[in-house]
């Protein structure tokens, strides 16, 4: 996607699509009358200052998209430029906002673009007086009003989350996730019929409007196959979303895609679940293979620390051998049996153990 300066006076940006661009997966949204373009950097006015005081943001590749009521960018692709405050309200998340005034019904939080935004009295904290910051969570009630609450929800824009169906109708499903009013999954963004009862993985995000919170089970639409800016090796974030015939699929730093194989997992594994894990290759093909132990000779290195502190624990012998399974190495240490092999090697030419047909013994000073 490139943008171009037209008549930066007048703040005219257009737009070329190069690519396709996830759909909807954005978190926040810029008023066009905030936004310039220049040189190939993108500025955004900050909100209720002069226009000469301006802010410097960088943006994620396939991550920004224009429209014509303002800019929208995605998920964590903010970065403001030091010693420079701009106020962005975030729908769908947590926000810092400053009271107002209080009236009988609650307080009005500055939701600067977005006007006053009302917090009922019920979670008015006690001895609140305008001019205090409060965290609270920004989204539409009931009667599709724009409201505070200082309650957190299961989940906030731009996450993943397995959230409870309790109602369905023939506009869509509706999910508990802690505030008065449900979270809706559209009937058209159910990859397959939702039923009252279950739980589904399900992704939040905002509507093309940038007002409306939905979430969907088509997380196809959110994570493409392009890769996130990692290098192998990497310790990153994982979402697990499913499980087919070769191994477990999972989110990456909620960006993409990658995949855990069957025959490198040794723990059970559930949709939702939130883990932390490696990137073990970027193939060719633009895909992520990934690992729950740590590539290369550094995992050897912290297996190695790893069983001499569970032989100490278990006073100095383990009844594990090589005919033990992977299962139970696994249980035992918490990475699989091939690097248990390494480094129970590397621990024995050093002479830090002894390997009998019984087991393993720590060998002491005393020996």
């Amino acid at each position: 996607m490139r943008i171009q300066q037209q008549n930066e006076a007048k703040s005219q940006l257009s737009v070329e699509d190069t690519g396709p661009l996830p759909a909807l997966c954005f978190q926040f949204i810029v008023p066009l009358a905030h936004v310039r373009c220049q040189a190939g950097r993108y500025w955004v006015i900050p909100i209720g200052r002069k226009k000469s005081s301006i802010c410097s943001f960088a943006f994620l590749c396939s991550s920004f998209k224009l429209e014509k009521f303002g800019l929208l960018i995605g998920q964590n692709c903010l970065q403001p430029k030091k010693g420079i405050d701009c106020l962005i309200m975030n729908i769908g998340r947590i926000n810092t906002l400053s009271v107002v005034k209080l009236v009988d019904f609650g307080a009005y939080l500055d939701g600067g673009e977005l006007g006053e935004i009302l917090l009922p009295l019920r979670e008015v904290p006690e001895g609140c007086q305008a001019g205090d910051q409060l965290r609270a969570f920004l989204y539409n009630d009931s009667r599709d009003r724009l409201i505070a609450t200082t309650k957190t929800p299961l989940a906030q824009v731009g996450d993943l989350a397995r959230l409870k169906v309790i109602d369905v109708n023939p506009v869509g499903a509706f999910l508990d996730w802690g505030l008065p009013k449900d979270l809706l999954v559209p009937k058209n963004e159910q990859l397959e019929p939702m039923h009252k009862g279950r739980s589904y993985l399900v992704y939040v995000a905002l509507d093309t409007s940038g007002r409306r919170i939905f979430a969907s089970t088509k997380l196809e639409r959110f994570f493409s196959a392009r890769q996130v800016d990692v290098q192998e090796g990497e310790l990153v974030d994982l979402v697990i979303t499913d499980r087919s015939e070769v191994g477990y699929r999972a989110v990456v730093n909620k960006v993409c895609f990658g995949l855990l194989y069957e025959n490198e997992v040794y723990e059970q594994l559930e949709a939702g679940q939130q883990i932390r894990g490696y990137v073990k290759s970027l193939r060719s093909d633009g895909k992520i293979d990934l690992s729950l132990q740590k590539p290369g000779y550094d995992k050897v290195l912290e297996a190695k620390e790893t069983i001499v502190r569970v032989l100490k624990n278990n006073g100095g012998v383990l009844k594990v051998t090589d005919k033990s399974s992977p299962e139970r190495i696994h249980g035992l240490f918490g990475f699989s049996k091939k690097t248990y092999k390494q480094a129970v090697g590397a621990l024995y030419k050093a002479r830090r153990v002894r390997i009998e047909p019984d087991g393993l013994f720590l060998i002491t000073e005393a020996d």
